[in-house]
């Protein structure tokens, strides 16, 4: 058997087709799936007359920081799904939230108002 030959068999037939790719740079590879989109929504309520933020998301695949009014320190880290944000304020008041995924800062929600 010559070289050649020895290399259309099935057994060296991938060797050499991943030898190929390599020299030409041109290997196919399988994209990441980007990260699910993470939807918040907020709720404004009233606990014991205190302005109180109820918080829900979907679409996050692990804990989460909770940010409130553009903060770059979060305001809690939560593994579940919700979250309600006791401000201790009473009266008219406005809050932006967003959460992000812990292990990916880059991921992160919509920003969401709750208006009291």
């Amino acid at each position: 058997m010559t070289r050649n030959s020895q290399l259309l068999q099935p057994a060296h037939h991938d060797q050499w087709q991943r030898r190929l790719c390599q020299q030409r740079q041109r290997c196919a590879r399988t994209p990441e799936p980007p990260p699910e989109v993470i939807v918040l929504t907020g709720t404004a309520t009233k606990v014991k007359g205190f302005n109180a933020a109820q918080l829900s998301w979907s679409g996050a695949s692990g804990a989460v920081n909770v940010f409130r009014d553009g903060s770059t320190v979060p305001l809690a880290t939560v593994s579940g799904t919700s979250y309600t944000d006791n401000t201790g304020q009473r009266g008219p008041a406005t809050y932006t939230y967003q959460v992000c995924e812990v292990g990916d800062p880059s991921n992160c929600s919509n920003v969401v108002t709750v208006n009291f």
